[in-house]
């Protein structure tokens, strides 16, 4: 049995949310899980200049999902109201995502419509996605629908590309050339994360972890970095709200795969080679950002990762010319990256982590 949609007495969506459904759509969003893209135009920010092309990719992510997943619900959430009628066409759900802050001359965080979408989302379970996301399984959709039954979590988020912890300061006559790098990060405070794909439930943990991360977007540059605090302040709590709210956060497996850079260099945000996935098993359900001219010979992104679905791989484009290619050993690796001067990206991606079983945020991973 599935629990009741949770409206939050500490969350209060716009106003202007609004959701628009027919009698088809309603008896197709029946379950309770489902998709939802968020594209804000804000007229202070250069994404909300390029939010006709988040809208052309987030329609091309929703048509893969439904060709893939065809009773998985879509939901879109935007102030692109000329785009509305398209959108129609393509989602089963299209909700305002006008606050109706730049009316009044306010100016806030270009992620708040985003927070405030997922708490008006429709669904129980809600999987949030980058325009950029491509689906790449038809399991999607039966993987969700587990989630909701099991009831393991509040939210679950992959993380950022984060360096090393410095290596121990004590001699070890048993080191290995790895333990040089340090030891990979094992708690919240150790990472950032990466909100490309965001699985929510309605529910109270949930509830507690969007008002504190709408507290903190009011602070942080980003949402990201907010979530970060939010993360950090909860594990110094042991993940309770309150000592009553325990909240429940995991960590997306790597079958949701969003490829990393070997740095971000700020002011520009410059994309330092080479870019790379963690180890992955399995079949791959979605991926972020890739570029298709890595593509090659191939046009299909989704059968490039998952031929090799028996095997642990990583994919790795070592430069913007460069092809895309799948790897299942460390050998492998270092040879293609020879000539790249971030090998220590790679080389620590296949260190076999293991996590503290007592720290929420790894549970299940």
């Amino acid at each position: 049995m599935f629990r009741h949609f949770f409206s939050s007495p500490h969350v209060q969506a716009s106003r202007e949310s609004r959701i628009f459904m027919d009698a088809a759509s309603l008896d197709r969003v029946r379950e309770h899980v489902g998709m939802l893209w968020v594209v804000y135009s804000h007229p202070s920010s250069t994404k909300g200049q390029r939010a006709h092309k988040y809208i052309e990719q987030a329609i091309a992510s929703a048509a893969q999902a439904e060709r893939l997943n065809p009773r998985l619900p879509r939901a879109i959430a935007t102030n692109v109201e000329e785009a509305k009628p398209q959108l129609r066409a393509a989602f089963n759900i299209v909700m305002s995502a006008d606050d109706g802050a730049a009316r009044r001359g306010e100016r806030v965080s270009p992620w708040l419509p985003r927070l405030l979408a997922l708490a008006s989302s429709p669904f129980e379970l809600t999987l949030e996605v980058d325009s950029t996301v491509t689906v790449c399984s038809c399991h999607l959709h039966l993987l969700l629908t587990r989630e909701v039954q099991a009831n393991q979590f509040d939210l679950a988020v992959n993380f950022e590309a984060v360096p090393l912890l410095p290596p121990p300061t004590t001699t070890n006559s048993k080191r290995t050339p790895l333990s040089a790098y340090g030891r990979p990060p094992r708690r919240v405070s150790h990472i950032s994360p990466h909100n490309f794909a965001l699985l929510v439930r309605k529910g109270v943990g949930w509830a507690n972890v969007l008002t504190l991360w709408l507290k903190q977007l009011k602070s942080f540059p980003d949402d990201q970095v907010a979530l970060r605090s939010v993360m950090s302040g909860l594990e110094e709590h042991n993940f309770s709200v309150n000592k009553s709210v325990r909240v429940r956060v995991w960590r997306l497996k790597e079958s949701f795969l969003g490829l990393k850079a070997a740095d971000k260099r700020r002011p520009s945000w410059q994309m330092i080679w080479p870019r790379y996935s963690r180890p992955v098993e399995g079949e791959v359900q979605l991926i972020h950002s890739y570029d298709p001219r890595g593509l090659r010979m191939h046009n299909n992104i989704c059968q490039v990762l998952n031929n090799l679905s028996s095997w642990r791989r990583m994919m790795i484009q070592s430069h913007s010319n460069r092809e895309y290619r799948i790897h299942t050993s460390r050998a492998e690796c270092l040879s293609v990256l020879i000539h790249c001067s971030c090998v220590l990206c790679v080389r620590a991606s296949f260190v076999q982590y293991a996590p503290e079983k007592a720290n929420p945020f790894f549970i299940g991973t």
